[in-house]
């Protein structure tokens, strides 16, 4: 049974109320049996010299969120370039999970609301993942998720998080995540209509949506279309480093963007965790052995 958390225990603030309206518009909404908070429901653990303990920026909806990890930071980046991610929310829940026959309390990293489906998500090193006792707790925990109706369990491991080019890609857009109200209303116009008609190349968008002749500002910057594409104004394909070169494409034209991130169920993080080729000693001397 998962620990009920009272939403109603809870300020509303005004991210409260952007979430609630934003889930209206997307026709989306949290599944019963599972309550998810707006803010984190444990503190976060900031001892130990693994941890990196942050807040980071999230348009999903506008708020801070919390991460205590690197991995869980880059997964908080890397979710807002996910097209069909439209919430996430960090530390949201307590479960009580059966663990080798002992009721234990357990706070999934994420609630993620991708493709209007609710998954408790985790972020797991890939060493974690070969650990006896991390596979029995991962296991453990999706059999308390999945016995709710409209819930899943998914894990994220480290080096698909900063594989590349994601990584890449989350660190160029990253430094352009801006409020799209922040770039001229002309500018997005006139990009998605240079876009309605199927994919062009970076370079070509910049020159087609530049302003007319003689008016100030005569190019469109490099950090507007990047601002654009973090924001889901325009699309890219994420298998590829963004450059000037990479195709782009509106919402309504051009080629399906694959999903962003590798949502593994447990078996699957566990099954790929194994073959994550371990570092190599280094040693510059042969070393020799005793004189016979």
């Amino acid at each position: 049974m998962p620990i009920s958390n009272d939403e109603n225990s809870w300020p509303h603030s005004h991210e409260a109320k952007a979430s609630e309206e934003f889930l209206k518009l997307r026709g989306g909404a949290w599944p019963s049996g599972i309550a998810v908070s707006e803010q984190a429901v444990r503190r976060v653990h900031t001892r130990g010299r693994r941890r990196n303990t942050s807040l980071v920026f999230s348009t999903l909806p506008l708020g801070m969120r919390v991460s205590e990890s690197h991995s869980e930071t880059r997964f908080l980046k890397v979710a807002q370039l996910e097209p069909l991610a439209s919430i996430v929310r960090a530390q949201p829940t307590w479960l009580r999970v059966m663990e080798e026959g002992r009721i234990r309390r357990r706070a999934p990293d994420f609630a993620v609301l991708i493709d209007g489906r609710a998954e408790l998500h985790e972020t797991k090193q890939d060493a974690e993942c070969q650990k006896s006792e991390i596979k029995l707790e991962l296991l453990a925990i999706r059999d308390e998720v999945e016995r709710h109706p409209g819930w899943r369990y998914s894990v994220t491991l480290e080096s698909a998080l900063m594989a590349e080019p994601l990584r890449s890609n989350t660190d160029l857009l990253w430094r352009a995540l801006v409020p799209l109200e922040e770039i001229g209303l002309d500018l997005r116009l006139r990009t998605q209509a240079v876009l309605d008609h199927g994919p062009l190349s970076a370079a070509e968008v910049m020159k087609r949506a530049a302003p007319p002749a003689g008016r100030q500002g005569a190019a469109t910057p490099w950090q507007d279309l990047l601002a654009m594409i973090a924001g889901g104004l325009i699309h890219f394909d994420v298998r590829e480093k963004l450059t000037r070169d990479s195709l782009l494409w509106n919402r309504n034209s051009g080629p399906e963007r694959g999903r962003t991130l590798p949502f593994c169920t447990v078996e699957e993080a566990i099954r790929r965790s194994s073959v994550v080729p371990q570092p190599t000693p280094f040693c510059a001397v042969k070393l020799r052995g005793p004189a016979q």
